[in-house]
């Protein structure tokens, strides 16, 4: 592996225990717009001074506006990293992070708060490499979870 992707996911996986620990802290069910909020917010907190944040409506009536961040380079490429900060889990049901053996679990730490960890790694290990992109985008959706009674699929045909 080149010697500088080696830093960079060493570096990332110091801090990815820590990162996904403040991000399943946060309950956030789909729908609940305080808990997405929060979501973001530790998100925002996690990316490089540079990212630029916008958030734009999310597809889904009442739900909490989506998240993208954006950050600059000088090179040629885009990348488009996404996500989703909600879960499935309700409040009730909510816990802390716990660790058994080598392995986290929590609300939503393999889907999908544990890929937003990462992909705010590979954000920030591109930051620091602007010469290998023109533009990083990472968009976070606040709806992803959310389900439709298939019912009322077929009652608005």
């Amino acid at each position: 592996m080149h010697a500088a992707l080696a830093a960079e996911a060493a570096e990332m996986a110091a801090r990815a225990e820590r990162e996904l620990e403040a991000l399943v802290a946060v309950s956030s069910p789909s729908g609940d717009v305080g808990g997405a909020e929060e979501a973001a917010a530790v998100c925002a907190a996690l990316l490089p001074p540079q990212a630029r944040i916008e958030r734009v409506p999310c597809s889904t009536a009442g739900s909490a506006p989506d998240f993208i961040a954006r950050i600059e380079g000088t090179g040629a490429r885009r990348v488009l990293l996404v996500g989703h900060i909600d879960t499935v889990i309700s409040h009730r049901s909510h816990s802390p992070l716990r660790r058994d053996g080598e392995r986290l679990y929590g609300p939503g730490t393999a889907d999908m708060k544990g890929g937003v960890i990462l992909s705010l790694g590979v954000a920030r290990a591109l930051a620091a490499r602007p010469e290998t992109f023109a533009e990083c985008s990472l968009l976070l959706v606040t709806d992803e979870e959310w389900r439709v009674d298939p019912f009322d699929l077929c009652v608005r045909r």
